[in-house]
């Protein structure tokens, strides 16, 4: 897809147009269908990332099929973190959306354009990845705890020697850990192969503590309360106060 063309325009606009409205409508109607909501964006997640490969089954291999790349494997964590909402999940899946699917988005690798199935297939993955992260920490309150920087950077790093090491053994190139992608990236900005790793890994530093920056508030008033963002066992439990969960009013596995 070219860059700054028509259609280009027009999906991120679309995309922001429905993640904006789900934030909004959390946030001022909280209610039990939230939790509905989020387990349906989770099935569709999965369902639309398993279409893919049976779509291209005929073409799978271990060289380039896996779903290691952080986009197919933070959809599962997107889904996991919608489903059972586990506050690691949730840091992983907001640091990982906005941080790296949103570049995914501004400089999209796809070659088949609307209305065709890969189009659809594509902007309902990253998009919906990106959806989870805002309307998870934004639309219903549940903010990456103090430290989530360090440990989701330290758990990227570690991912991102063992992809280095499938690499290796399948002569793959997941995670463009060998070669930069075809299409215009940030990648393509930040040296040649092997240094644009080290670039790319100080710059996702910083985009990390960037995305974490909007979080200080939030946290800052949850002290002052005496209240700590976390989750219910049955339900959401948002730092406006809100619990659509009429069931459990005692939070739980709290960390």
């Amino acid at each position: 897809m070219k860059i700054f063309s028509a259609e280009y325009l027009f999906s991120l606009a679309a995309l922001a147009l429905v993640c904006g409205g789900m934030v909004a409508v959390a946030r001022l109607g909280p209610g039990a269908w939230t939790g509905t909501f989020a387990r349906a964006l989770a099935v569709l997640l999965v369902v639309n990332q398993v279409s893919w490969y049976v779509v291209e089954r005929s073409t799978l291999s271990v060289q380039w099929s896996l779903p290691l790349g952080l986009c197919e494997i933070g959809t599962f964590i997107a889904a996991a973190a919608l489903w059972w909402r586990q506050q690691l999940l949730v840091d992983l899946t907001y640091f990982w959306g906005l941080g790296g699917t949103i570049q995914a988005l501004l400089t999209p690798e796809l070659f088949n354009l609307f209305p065709s199935y890969f189009y659809f297939q594509y902007y309902i993955n990253h998009g919906g990845i990106v959806l989870a992260a805002l309307y998870l920490v934004a639309g219903l309150g549940l903010v990456p705890r103090r430290g989530a920087v360090v440990r989701v950077a330290t758990i990227t790093i570690s991912y991102l020697v063992v992809i280095a090491g499938v690499d290796r053994l399948t002569g793959g190139d997941y995670l463009y850990l060998v070669s930069a992608p075809p299409t215009f990236s940030l990648l393509n900005v930040l040296g040649p192969w092997p240094w644009y790793i080290g670039s790319m890994i100080l710059l996702g530093i910083v985009v990390l503590f960037t995305f974490d920056l909007p979080l200080w508030p939030a946290r800052s008033r949850t002290s002052e309360s005496g209240r700590v963002p976390g989750i219910d066992g049955e339900g959401w439990q948002s730092l406006a106060g809100a619990d659509p969960s009429p069931r459990s009013t005692t939070p739980r596995g709290r960390r």
